[in-house]
């Protein structure tokens, strides 16, 4: 099969966000995860094209990153054939062009890789929104589809899992692990949920605590630099010369994962999880939201779910102190994390996918039928039931 992945109408790296560029610039999830799903399909035996990556065109590790600069020069593209013939397209977090490629290619079925499905956006701002031209909805976690299925109970049906993956035979396996030290890391892009609440936590964590330091690991998004935001910190008094913000590439930002006491990341509004599979996949305690999407994730005993301002000291105070129970829960979660999500669980899930698409133009009348209401549902089998003690009665 012909298959195109789609990011955004322009590139949001410079330099491109390629297999490459892993090596020297911290790019983000969503990248990240487009180029796992990328190699994956070339390894299943189909031919890749990405769009919205890269400026110029590329060819790495057998997918085709197809150049282009802007919206104009897209459609340019588009309009003028290169792509060839396509069997599947993928857009993977960005939606906004999916009006024009149904248009484009009326009968190429759509997959829309959930990444931003999420609470930032809703109504006419949600991929949901656009369900009529999306074929399927690929979920990047168990939580979040999980939740979605039961939220949005008339799509579901067009729901199917492409979670999220820790490339661990690709990238981690082998990265050398540095020794625990006194360490809390945090994981995340500044806009995350819960950043300014965890600055307020290890403020009073860092005083009581005069040989700890925070480590702030964000991606750069391309640049050479990209420091915290001034309003996580504002009216936070945090002695700074033990807080450090760092833009890494993926093989460092495991090391500094690898050497940290905890990682703590964002506390809700997720979809797929990176950073907490990150923290599993190097055997260190993960403190996350208590949220479905982290039930699913980091579920008991693999990490620490925190609400309130108190759980978050609490559970950081605790691992502070209690360094073998820190080592014990990071080896839960890497055992996690190699069960459930490693380069083959994707691969096995994108092949699941690729099958159904072939499959789905015999199968339509059974593959697209509609579920009802939880509240049609009830009906129903209130009304089933009393159909049966009312042919009891007869009987009787």
């Amino acid at each position: 099969m012909n298959i195109l992945l789609w990011r955004h109408w322009t590139p949001l790296y410079d330099p491109p966000a390629t297999f490459s560029t892993l090596e020297t610039r911290g790019i983000g999830g969503t990248e990240s995860q487009l180029l796992w799903h990328a190699k994956n399909l070339v390894l299943l035996g189909h031919r890749v094209q990405v769009l919205g990556v890269s400026p110029t065109d590329l060819k790495e590790e057998g997918v085709g990153f197809v150049g282009a600069r802007n919206q104009a020069e897209q459609e340019r593209v588009i309009e003028a054939g290169r792509l060839g013939a396509l069997d599947a397209i993928f857009t993977e977090g960005g939606f906004e062009a999916v009006p024009f490629l149904r248009a484009h290619f009326p009968t190429v079925p759509i997959v829309h890789v959930g990444q931003n499905i999420d609470r930032a956006h809703q109504g006419k701002d949600s991929p949901l929104s656009l369900a009529k031209y999306i074929d399927l909805f690929g979920f990047v976690g168990h939580g979040h589809f999980a939740e979605y299925c039961t939220r949005y109970p008339k799509l579901r049906h067009k729901f199917v899992m492409l979670p999220n993956v820790v490339p661990w035979e690709w990238i981690y396996k082998d990265i050398p692990r540095g020794p625990v030290g006194n360490k809390i890391v945090w994981v995340g892009s500044w806009s995350k949920q819960g950043l300014r609440q965890w600055a307020l936590t290890m403020k009073t964590i860092l005083d009581e605590h005069q040989d700890y330091e925070w480590v702030l690991c964000g991606p750069s998004y391309g640049l050479d630099d990209r420091g915290l935001p001034a309003h996580v910190l504002r009216n936070i008094d945090l002695p700074l010369k033990r807080v450090s913000v760092a833009n890494l590439p993926l093989r460092h930002l495991a090391q500094v994962i690898s050497q940290a006491r905890a990682v703590v990341v964002s506390l809700g509004g997720e979809a797929g999880p990176g950073s907490v599979l990150d923290a599993h996949a190097m055997a260190r305690p993960v403190i996350s939201g208590n949220d479905m999407v982290y039930k699913y994730a980091s579920p008991e005993g693999t990490g620490v779910r925190v609400y309130s301002d108190r759980d978050r000291y609490s559970a950081l105070s605790l691992l502070i102190e209690n360094h073998s129970l820190g080592d014990r829960i990071g080896k839960l979660g890497q055992e996690f994390v190699l069960a459930n999500y490693v380069e083959e669980h994707q691969k096995a899930a994108l092949k699941h996918i690729i099958e159904f698409i072939q499959l789905k133009r015999e199968a339509r009348a059974i593959s697209e039928t509609a579920p009802v209401t939880p509240l049609k549902e009830t009906f129903d089998r209130n009304v089933e039931r009393l159909g049966r003690r009312w042919a009891i009665f007869q009987r009787n």
